[in-house]
C-alpha cells in the first residue's frame, strides 16, 4: 500500500468521521432544539392556565366586590326608608287630632303618673294639649296630682314627666332610641316583608 492510497483512506476515514460527528451535533442541535421547543410550550402551557386561572380569581374577586358593594347600597336604601318611616310615623303621631294625642300621652306615662308630677312638653305640645293632657291624668288619679311645668324642652313630640328628682323621658326621640333595633326590624318588616 502506497502513502498515497493510505493517506487516502485516512482522509476517507477523517471525512466519514467528519460525517458521523455532524450527523450525530445535528441530531444533538435538533433533540436539543426540540426539547427547547417542549420546554417552550410547556411554559407557555403554564403561563397561560395561570393567567386564565389569575384571570377567573380576578373575576371572582370583582364579581364579590360588586355583590358586596350591591349589598351596602341595599342596606342603605333600606336605612334610609327606615328612617324616613320612623321620621313619618313621628309626625303622624304629632298630627293626631288634639284630642286622641292627649289620650296617647297619657297612655305613654301609663301608671308613672299615679305618683303625681310634673309634665315638661315642647312649646306646641304644651300650647296645644297640655292642659287637656293634666285634665285626663288627675281624672285617672285625683290624690295625686299632675301639673303642667312652665318650661319647656326641645322635642319633636311626647313629654317628660318629673317625680322629684327622678323624671321618665318619654319624648318621642328617647322612645325611638331605647327600642331602635325592635322599631327598626318592625319598620323593615312592614316595608320589606321580611326582617332587616
Amino acid at each position: 500500500m502506497s502513502l498515497e492510497k493510505i493517506t487516502e483512506r485516512i482522509i476517507a476515514e477523517v471525512r466519514q468521521e467528519e460525517k458521523t460527528l455532524l450527523a450525530e451535533a445535528e441530531a444533538q442541535a435538533e433533540n436539543i432544539l426540540k426539547r427547547a421547543d417542549q420546554k417552550v410550550a410547556e411554559i407557555r402551557r403554564q403561563a397561560e392556565e395561570k393567567a386564565a386561572a389569575d384571570a377567573r380569581m380576578l373575576l371572582e374577586r370583582q364579581t364579590l366586590a360588586a355583590r358586596l358593594e350591591g349589598r351596602k347600597m341595599d342596606l342603605a336604601t333600606r336605612q334610609t326608608l327606615i328612617a324616613e318611616s320612623i321620621e313619618s310615623a313621628m309626625e303622624q303621631l304629632a298630627a293626631l287630632p288634639d284630642e286622641d294625642y292627649a289620650k296617647l300621652l297619657a297612655q305613654m306615662i301609663g301608671d308613672s303618673a299615679a305618683k303625681g308630677g310634673e309634665i315638661v312638653m315642647n312649646a306646641a305640645d304644651r300650647k296645644r294639649v297640655g292642659q287637656r293632657l293634666v285634665q285626663l291624668l288627675n281624672a285617672q288619679n285625683p290624690t295625686q296630682p299632675i301639673t303642667l311645668a312652665e318650661e319647656t324642652v326641645r322635642t319633636r313630640g311626647g313629654l317628660i314627666l318629673r317625680q322629684g328628682a327622678v323624671a321618665l323621658n318619654a319624648t318621642f326621640e328617647v322612645i325611638i332610641d331605647t327600642y331602635d333595633n325592635a322599631v327598626q326590624r318592625e319598620a323593615a318588616e312592614a316595608l320589606f316583608g321580611q326582617e332587616g
